[in-house]
């Protein structure tokens, strides 16, 4: 299955070792398989975890950890991945289904820690909407485990320390439709929520699965959740501001831009988006830095090129918005706001072939866009001065 590679992405190796008692050469390694074909399936990964409920008491030789996620949508099973440390003891993870029936996924009845891997499915296992996905770890605590770090025993707590201790099972699953993807993360945050009332994390992600699925209102609350539990995320902050300028709030989302980028000035998404919403205010000269450092940091963004043309237009300054938005044009040739823009800027300047074919082209983009129609009428009416 191909998956989508963004640009800008940072690819970061994560290696586990341990002490051997001499040293050695590490060289890893990634291979990276390239395709001209777009994705057509889009797995996931669930996690089933409750680090929260560890807290193994010194000598205690069954201590049991839970969890459970309930499907909201048909899903195929690909692999499992199970996680805990040395006191781990049994491992299992299993779906009950609607009718009630159990069916296995993995159990390691003598999990060793050396065996943390993905473990594949040779057939997809199929679990319908409905089924429960549950996760079962008992640990041994007691000096009879002998891959016990710890002589005597002593009290264990989560962490990320191998002498500390996980509990999780990670699932990746490939739901029917793309959409369903959505559906899973809410219902994964939700279930977290179970576990850890007012986390942050979980309110964030909620609200970001809220959004996509075209829940705004319901995806601002989540925002606003997330910031009771840290008020000074910018990144919270920045994505609460997107929602309220997608639900018309343009000056509570100002605020929040504003207010994001005063808990970490250098953020590039708040600085983007507040260019951007500046522009819709209609304070093209307030937007303009904004937009500039939005263009530094990304030049081959052609609506981040388009959105400072556009505004260098509105403040009168067309030869530097022509430069802009020919290059956004160029990046882009389907952007329909780069070729109404340019098409608009060069009519300005009277270069009239030049702005009835991006106007042309603007209304092949979009035949049925009155603006466009009503800029082409005009540019084409206008005297020909090249």
């Amino acid at each position: 299955m191909a998956w989508r590679l963004d640009e800008g992405t940072d690819l970061v190796l994560n290696v586990h070792l341990q002490p051997s008692g001499k040293p050695w050469a590490i060289r890893p390694a990634v291979g990276l398989y390239f395709t001209d074909e777009a994705p057509t399936e889009f797995p996931m990964l669930l996690q089933l975890e409750h680090d929260g409920a560890l807290d193994i008491p010194a000598g205690e030789s069954a201590f049991e950890v839970s969890d459970h996620y309930d499907l909201p949508v048909d899903v195929e099973v690909l692999g499992i991945y199970p996680h805990a440390h040395y006191l781990g003891r049994d491992v299992q993870g299993f779906a009950t289904l609607p009718d009630g029936a159990k069916k296995w996924l993995i159990w390691i009845r003598d999990w060793d820690f050396a065996w943390q891997a993905v473990y594949r499915f040779a057939r997809p296992v199929f679990l319908p909407r409905g089924s429960r996905l549950e996760m079962r770890i008992t640990y041994d605590n007691s000096a009879g485990n002998v891959r016990n770090p710890s002589h005597p025993p002593r009290r264990v707590v989560a962490g990320n320390r191998s002498t500390d201790e996980m509990g999780h099972l990670w699932v990746q699953v490939l739901p029917r439709k793309r959409e369903d993807r959505w559906v899973l993360q809410e219902a994964a945050m939700r279930r977290r929520l179970e576990k850890y009332p007012g986390d942050f994390v979980a309110h964030a992600n909620l609200a970001a699965a809220l959004e996509q699925r075209g829940r705004g209102e319901d995806a601002i609350a989540e925002y606003r959740q997330a910031l009771r539990a840290r008020p000074g995320s910018a990144a919270v902050l920045n994505n609460l501001g997107a929602a309220l300028q997608a639900s018309g709030r343009l000056e509570e989302a100002l605020r929040c831009y504003r207010e994001a980028l005063r808990a970490q000035p250098g953020y590039a998404n708040a600085r983007h988006n507040l260019g951007g919403a500046l522009v819709q205010k209609g304070a093209f000269a307030e937007a303009l830095p904004y937009l500039r450092d939005a263009v530094r940091a990304r030049p081959e963004d052609a609506t981040d090129r388009n959105n400072l043309g556009g505004a260098l237009l509105a403040l009168g300054r067309v030869d530097e918005a022509i430069r802009e938005l020919a290059r956004a044009a160029e990046i882009d040739p389907r952007s329909l706001n780069a070729h109404y823009n340019l098409g608009r800027a060069l009519a300005a300047r009277g270069r009239t072939r030049e702005a009835v074919e991006h106007l042309e082209q603007a209304l092949r983009i979009a035949p049925g866009d009155p603006d466009v129609r009503q800029a082409l009428a005009e540019a084409r009416a206008a005297p020909i001065q090249n």
